[in-house]
């Protein structure tokens, strides 16, 4: 099905040999049909947002809230987050 789509936008006009970068959520069923279209050779980025939400449900609920507010400092690099890394690496380990 995932496949059967992408085929289509293809045929409605995108260049499937064009260099594109393609964000997805993580399915393995979506970059198979990606290299099946598109190509193997087209760059795949996992989505930042599911990618923190997947980590965060490995953490215990009461611990969730902290470290995505330590994720976003680390991600925005504002002074704040100086030093987040650590205090990250307090909160998980």
């Amino acid at each position: 099905m995932i496949t059967e789509l992408l085929e289509d936008i293809v045929s409605r006009g995108v260049d499937p040999k064009r260099k594109m970068l393609f964000v997805i959520d993580g399915s393995k069923a979506l970059r198979a049909a990606i290299n099946a279209v598109f190509g193997s050779h087209q760059p795949v980025q996992r989505c930042r947002a599911h990618k923190l939400r997947n980590v965060l449900d490995y953490l215990p609920k009461d611990q969730r809230r902290r470290s995505r507010a330590c994720c976003a400092r680390l991600e925005t690099g504002t002074r704040e987050g100086h030093g987040a890394d650590q205090k990250a690496g307090r909160v998980a380990g």
